[in-house]
């Protein structure tokens, strides 16, 4: 395999599971040494210990939509690291609700995490990209930031918010040689879905939406770490500012 990450350090949210477990996976697969933050510790070492060199993973236990908990973290990584080279804002939560009954409380869970935590993480963390002199950052948005879809409303909003923030950021740091790209999936078989619904709901539902992608299947979360792994790469090294739909289409229709 040519280890396209040699050298490299990631730190990636929402490694506990799903896309963020793949790509932390992926990463360790080619050379990177990886840092995870997810809420669940147990969950967060069998990422670890699902990766080919579990020594190449350090994990950190850590709630987004914590202000005080998340500055914690960045000045502790901050004095603990001389650079960074890679940071993917995987990190998500979702929720079903028509805009007209959103609650507050809702409405700011799925802003601090989605948005507001990304917002900060970066900023926290550019002193470290800028020291690796070509740092790149990867977030994860989704194709409901640009195919609005009923009871989605607050989701949609955020990750809209996500796209414009990576262009934004790409925009202001290209001089330093820090590239920002946004990846925003289709509908990507994950453990989140039965969170939501018992599992076989879940999977009649993955299969209902397979029939609405051209490719007439789900993602799988290796096709979103894939595109993670490239952006992240040397060979994207003239791509920023972008935002890369893997949908199997679906934004065509």
């Amino acid at each position: 395999m040519n280890h396209i990450l040699d050298g490299k350090i990631a730190l990636i949210t929402g490694g506990s599971s799903g896309i963020g477990r793949e790509i932390a996976r992926l990463f360790v697969a080619h050379g990177a040494r990886v840092h995870i933050i997810g809420r669940n510790v147990n969950r967060l070492e069998e990422t670890r210990a699902g990766t080919d060199s579990p020594s190449a993973v350090d994990i950190h236990s850590l709630d987004l939509a914590s202000g005080p908990d998340l500055d914690a973290f960045i000045a502790s990584f901050r004095q603990s690291r001389d650079r960074l080279d890679i940071l993917v804002n995987n990190a998500g939560v979702f929720g079903f609700a028509p805009l007209a009954e959103v609650t507050p409380e809702e409405y700011d869970r799925m802003m601090d995490v989605n948005l507001r935590a990304v917002l900060r993480l970066t900023q926290g963390v550019l002193p470290l990209l800028r020291a690796a002199g070509a740092g790149a950052i990867v977030n994860i948005a989704s194709t409901l930031a640009y195919m609005p879809v009923p009871r989605c409303g607050v989701y949609a909003m955020s990750k809209a918010g996500l796209v414009m923030l990576t262009r934004s950021l790409a925009m202001e740091h290209a001089a330093e040689g820090i590239r920002c790209n946004v990846i925003s999936p289709g509908v990507v078989d994950t453990p989140v879905f039965e969170t939501l619904m018992p599992p076989h709901q879940a999977a009649a539902h993955l299969a209902a939406m397979a029939r609405q992608h051209p490719l007439q299947r789900v993602g799988h979360v290796s096709d979103i770490a894939r595109a993670a792994l490239f952006l992240a790469s040397e060979d994207a090294a003239w791509i920023t500012g972008v935002n890369l739909p893997v949908d199997g289409g679906i934004s065509l229709t």
